[in-house]
């Protein structure tokens, strides 16, 4: 499979690409097929994820949010989930929320004094 981005393409983000095909035995090589009309369009992997930002804390609990990914940044693909991971400073990464499409969450259970990083 070749990398339609990569030289000698240039296909950029974006673009509408029509595949035509055919094949070549013995006996020789036939027309091609009809070009697939939908098409593809190449796509890329989402952007970064912005920071996400402290919505209220207590000694105990935390609340978090942060913003959805919107079109051109999620590579033009729909975002199917998020992850939510944090260190409490140990550095041990931790997964608090995995595979959602929540934008905001609560942590409860946390240590007074200790910093978080998400």
């Amino acid at each position: 499979m070749s990398v339609l981005i990569a030289t000698p393409f240039s296909y950029q983000f974006d673009d509408l690409v029509k595949v035509k095909i055919t094949s070549t035995n013995f006996f020789g090589t036939p027309t091609y097929s009809a070009s697939n009309s939908a098409g593809a369009r190449i796509r890329r992997i989402p952007d970064k994820m912005n920071t996400p930002f402290l919505v209220s804390r207590t000694t105990a609990t935390m609340t978090i949010r942060w913003a959805a990914l919107t079109a051109p940044a999620t590579g033009n693909s729909p975002i199917t989930a998020y992850n939510l991971y944090w260190d409490n400073g140990s550095g041990d990464i931790s997964i608090e929320l995995a595979d959602t499409l929540i934008t905001e969450y609560s942590l409860t259970g946390l240590t007074g004094g200790v910093f978080y990083k998400f």
